[in-house]
Formats: C-alpha cells, structure tokens, sequence
C-alpha cells in the first residue's frame, strides 16, 4: 500500500488588505488635518490685529523682525473685511519704555499668507532689539479715514505656517507610502501563492 501527501501552500493574503490600504490613506488626511487646523488657528490667533487708520498697544515677547501684513481678507470684532491697497498709509512704532521711535521700513520680500476668512500681504517691517511694550499707529498722510484696512503684526509667522503646512503634508506623504507598501507586499504574496498553486497542479497531474 502507498501512500502520498500534497504540500498545502499558504493562503494568499486577503484582498481586504487592499481595503486597509485606503483606510490608510484616508488616515493619513485625516492626520494632516488634525495635525494643521488647530495650529493654523493658534498662528492665526497669534497676530496682532487692528484696523487703520488706527493704533495699537504691542506686548512683543521676542526680539527680531516684525511683519506688518495688508490683511486683504480678514475678520474682526464680527466685521468682514476686504480692501486692494494700503496706498497712502503711514506706519509708525515707538517704544512705549523710552519713546524711542522704531524704524518701519517696507517689506523688502513679498510674503502671502491665505487659510480661512484670511489672506494678508506684506507691506512693512521693523527691527526691535529686545522684547517690551511697543506702541504702533497707522495713518494716511493726507488725513483721509478711509479706506478702512486691517493691518497685522507677526513675528516668524510665515516660517511657524510654513512647517506647519510640511508637517501635514508629511503625514499624507507617509500614509501613501505605507499604502504602497501594504499592496505591493500583499500583490507579491498573492502572486506567489497563485504560482505555488498552480506549481502543485500541475506536479499532481503528472503523477
């Protein structure tokens, strides 16, 4: 009496992992938008905003470079804001300590910024050596009251969105690629296994 035994191959990997892989994708946007909208909201929070012609006491906490932004799109205080130009508009800054005035200059770089009811433009910058109260007024030079614009004042607020935004896109950026990976692995076993299978197939018929 004889006896003979086939080898079971290994199941193939389910095709629900190809589920799993877009899962995975819609994860990884998922993350990026609980990775940015709350910070795209603490940055937007930390500007300082006033309406010109207008002025604004500053408490600035870091030295270095301010941007004074021409807030095309803004809301504050409940009011809709949309203005083209500050054309005309003078701003001044002095230090609330020493009444020292600050030295504003225009932007020597063009940076924009839009999420949301916002979207700003830079006009202006200034220096201050070290942090305190500063005091900052905007006018037109010819007295006029309008146009009523919305200026905002930040400091490294383009860098702090910038990597905000790169770190969100980092999260869909590694969900695809774990995608990838899941089907190309779970394609490579299942091909296999279709071999191995048909391997076995053919050895029983030619026994």
């Amino acid at each position: 009496m004889s006896a003979s035994r086939t080898k079971q191959s290994p199941a193939p990997p389910s095709r629900w992992w190809y589920a799993v892989a877009l899962v995975v994708v819609f994860a990884g946007f998922a993350a990026m938008a609980a990775f940015m909208l709350p910070r795209l909201d603490t940055y937007g929070n930390s500007l300082i905003r006033l309406v010109a012609p207008g002025e604004t006491d500053m408490s600035l906490k870091e030295p270095g470079t301010y941007t004074i932004f021409h807030e095309e799109r803004s809301v504050l205080d409940g009011h809709l804001y949309v203005s083209d130009t500050v054309s005309g508009l003078r701003v001044g800054v002095r230090s609330a300590a020493s009444g020292e005035e600050i030295r504003v200059q225009p932007a020597s770089f063009k940076e924009t910024y839009s999420f949301g009811s916002y979207a700003g433009t830079s006009v202006f910058t200034f220096d201050i050596a070290s942090p305190g109260d500063y005091h900052l007024a905007a006018a037109y030079d010819d007295g006029r009251t309008s146009p009523r614009v919305v200026l905002t004042i930040g400091h490294n607020f383009l860098t702090g969105l910038l990597l905000t935004v790169l770190g969100g896109i980092a999260f869909v950026f590694a969900a695809i690629a774990l995608a990838i990976v899941i089907v190309i692995v779970v394609a490579q076993k299942r091909s296999a296994a279709r071999n191995a299978n048909a391997q076995r197939d053919a050895h029983a018929l030619t026994r």
